[in-house]
């Protein structure tokens, strides 16, 4: 979930993205399971949304209380 708090809801795109369901992957920005996994840990994470044209990039904010690890397998 995108926290529209810390967006610039001013550019037409952020908010399309934030708004709607879209494919998206890690971005690779993390280097590494090792990186995504401290990343997702601190609680931030980076995405990339892969039908935009260039593939749009975001840092975003995990909520805590709803992010679901168990079944995740970083190796």
């Amino acid at each position: 979930m995108i926290d529209k708090n810390v967006l610039p809801m001013d550019n037409a795109l952020v908010k399309k993205l934030s708004e709607g369901v879209y494919p998206v992957t890690a971005s690779e920005l993390h280097k590494s399971a090792e990186e995504l996994r401290q990343g997702i840990e601190k609680g931030y994470l980076y995405v990339k949304f892969t039908d935009t044209k260039r593939g749009t990039e975001f840092g975003i904010r995990l909520d805590r209380e709803v992010t679901e690890l168990s079944q995740a397998d970083f190796q």
